[in-house]
């Protein structure tokens, strides 16, 4: 799906808010932050890149913030809706693959391990509670 969007310009003495979560000067910024790159030492060449790169939009652009969050939770919930519970049996680590162990782990929030007994005991045990 396409859209038509109106030209974005730099302008430094507008405010400027996170349009994309990111880290920069040891700080960590979120969708509808403020950005005050003049305050945090952040270059104004570097801060145009990272408005060119959509990361960050002036305070009149919020609608567009707004409508990306709420397709972002859409997105979320047609995927959550696709997950099916893991077997009671925990069949599903019986696999030869520390990738898949790890993919499995991240997808159900267990701690990532490096061996793949290691990985099994975590996923059952976050199973577990």
């Amino acid at each position: 799906m396409a859209r038509l969007t109106a030209e974005k310009v730099f302008n430094s003495k507008q405010p400027l808010l996170v349009r994309r979560a990111f880290s920069a000067a040891g700080r960590t910024f979120h969708p509808g932050d403020l950005f005050r790159w003049d305050r945090i030492a952040v270059s104004l060449r570097r801060t145009k890149l990272m408005f060119d790169a959509g990361m960050l939009m002036h305070s009149d652009q919020e609608i567009d913030i707004e409508a990306e969050q709420t397709e972002l939770q859409t997105t979320e919930v047609q995927q959550t809706e696709k997950i099916t519970p893991p077997p009671a049996d925990n069949s599903d680590l019986d696999v030869d693959s520390l990738v898949v162990l790890q993919a499995i782990a991240q997808r159900e929030g267990a701690v990532l391990k490096t061996t793949k007994a290691a990985q099994r005991q975590s996923i059952v045990d976050r199973r577990r509670g």
